[in-house]
């Protein structure tokens, strides 16, 4: 039996995804449903029916088949056997090691970091057979909404650290065609983020972006002086990588709350809101998919109030991302607007909503972050690549190949040269010009401040 059918007692959530998820859904309940949870004045089937009608209208997700499709995989070429081996043996206690790895590689202790993590390459090398094939799905059983486990991900985020810091010590060491296949490898498991028709694998997608990008400008800090290989570097910045696909993540997010809605009491109903939001263990009833309504109107009245309310909001947040484009700079404001909006109602109807709601908080500042880190990290290898060759760094960013406009605004990113080095930057989701200065850096002298940007440096920033 694959996992998408089992039934879910059989089954456990990544202790590292349940806990973000716990953690982003406990402190909205407790706001928001103040203490208790009553029924919601169930709406009219015909009012009802007229929002599905809408909803449906504006192309969002009503059944798991409107949902994008991952292609077939034929058995004998789907490498999900491999990631699942590597998925029994990355146990959580990686987790702890990962952060004594990141503490020794920013003192530039490339080795001891490698070190420290290869009890696990075994599982790096399982990773790049996987790469090999070529081809990987893993089931899902989308109809299950809150109950999806996604293992994978955290497997493919892990198995990217592992690759990206043993690339580190190759790099240190010459061995350039190494750290360029482990870094190669990375990005493929990535791109494989990108399956999942929900906000998880979207955020794991861009997590594992960031782990490449810091992976990389450490490279090239390593290959300062290495033209060759800040070559080979530049060329692997241009091959294609699969874009996280915002719209595909927010479609699969509806439909989370869709089927949530339509599958309440199968799938855990009140107790299980009540049960996060009292902290207690999260309630996981017995159930078998055959259980699962996969269209229609849930059978419940009070299940049917919370649909209401779901369907009407994405209606309006659809509006939103349409009107703009998709461009989460514009966008960003205006759905922070409509979850206020959402969020105050304090209706008994927006019980199922509200779970979902502080996920939309941040999330498009957030995503403008990782597209900008992308781009000035790019920018960055290229103008290192510059000063190998001619033994000078550009002196502004129109004198470095290729179209640098600012993920976060609509002028070319900013470039500084600086006793030895470069330092190049977005002005961030603020839109401010803050000097190049990062977060972290902005952090030692003003704590919580939001007045920094997002930067790629040689030397890099300590």
């Amino acid at each position: 039996m694959d996992q998408a059918s089992q039934p879910l007692a059989g089954r456990k959530a990544p202790a590292s995804i349940g806990g973000i998820l716990f953690f982003v859904l406990l402190p909205l309940l407790t706001c928001h449903l103040g203490g208790c949870l009553p029924m919601a004045h169930a709406a009219p089937t015909t009012g009802l029916d007229a929002t599905v009608q809408a909803y449906r209208q504006a192309g969002l997700p009503w059944e798991a088949k409107d949902l994008p499709s991952v292609p077939h995989v034929p058995l004998d070429q789907n490498a999900d056997f491999l990631i699942q081996e590597c998925m029994n043996a990355l146990d959580h206690d990686v987790d702890g090691l990962e952060k004594q790895a990141e503490d020794l590689a920013q003192d530039g202790k490339f080795d001891q970091a490698a070190k420290l993590l290869s009890p696990f390459y075994a599982q790096a090398k399982l990773a790049k057979e996987a790469v090999r094939m070529g081809k990987i799905r893993f089931e899902h059983d989308w109809d299950e909404g809150p109950r999806v486990s996604f293992e994978e991900l955290e497997t493919y985020r892990r198995l990217a650290k592992l690759l990206s810091y043993r690339a580190l010590s190759e790099a240190s060491h010459g061995q350039t065609d190494a750290a360029i296949d482990d870094l190669r490898t990375a990005r493929k498991l990535q791109d494989w983020c990108s399956q999942g028709a929900d906000l998880m694998p979207y955020l794991i997608q861009m997590a594992v972006t960031v782990i490449l990008d810091r992976a990389e400008q450490r490279c090239a800090a390593i290959w300062a002086k290495d033209s060759a290989a800040l070559n080979k570097l530049e060329n692997l910045e241009e091959e294609p990588r699969v874009k996280p696909d915002l719209t595909k993540a927010l479609h699969g997010s509806a439909f989370w709350l869709v089927t949530s809605c339509r599958n309440f009491d199968v799938l855990g109903g009140l107790p299980l809101i009540k049960g996060l939001k009292n902290d207690e263990p999260d309630p996981r009833p017995n159930y078998s998919p055959k259980q699962l309504k996969r269209s229609g109107l849930p059978d419940d009245p009070t299940a049917r109030a919370y649909l209401d309310r779901v369907l009407r909001f994405w209606i309006d947040a659809d509006a939103i991302i349409k009107s703009e484009q998709d461009d989460p700079r514009k966008i960003a404001p205006k759905m922070d607007q409509l979850v206020a909006k959402y969020s105050k109602s304090h209706s008994a109807s927006d019980a199922v909503l509200s779970v979902e709601l502080p996920a939309y908080t941040g999330l498009f500042p957030a995503v403008m972050r990782w597209t900008a880190d992308a781009a000035v990290t790019k920018a960055l290898v290229k103008a290192m690549a510059i000063h190998a060759e001619t033994g000078k760094f550009p002196p502004s960013i129109s004198q470095i190949p290729g179209d640098w406009i600012d993920p976060c605004g609509e002028k070319p990113l900013h470039l500084k040269l600086q006793s030895g080095g470069i330092r190049i930057y977005s002005v961030g989701p603020n839109g401010k010009d803050d000097g190049g200065v990062t977060q972290h850096e902005r952090e030692k002298v003003s704590k919580g401040s939001k007045a920094f940007d997002i930067v790629a440096a040689y030397p890099m920033p300590k």
